[in-house]
């Protein structure tokens, strides 16, 4: 959990539902906002359908308070997406990569 991704969703002006959804994210968040929880996990976690949890999340990206981006197995199954919330200190590069101004996260194929 990060206090400060933590700290950043409080202050964001949403709906209830999505506040809820993105504190659940920034509750897996590390210290640069990126996570990777199932929307099954944050569904429980909020007590909400994997649908409405889905359409959260897509307008939580359609309004810039994060990014997600698509993870596949070694077997080339999708796994879980990772999700880069917009606290400070995170840049969101354009063509697909993610730049982490701590730390390195590889750049995989945006959604």
């Amino acid at each position: 959990m990060s206090v400060r991704a933590m700290a950043w969703a409080w202050r964001q002006q949403l709906s209830g539902p999505e506040k809820l959804v993105l504190m659940a994210l920034a509750d897996h968040a590390d210290e640069d906002g990126i996570c990777w929880p199932g929307n099954a996990h944050i569904a429980r976690k909020c007590n909400l359908s994997q649908r409405s949890v889905q359409r959260h999340i897509k307008n939580l990206i359609d309004n810039g308070y994060m990014t997600a981006h698509r993870r596949y197995r070694e077997t080339g199954g999708q796994t879980s997406n990772r999700y880069v919330l917009n606290v400070e200190g995170v840049t969101i590069c354009h063509g697909g990569g993610v730049t982490v101004c701590r730390g390195g996260v590889t750049p995989v194929t945006p959604l």
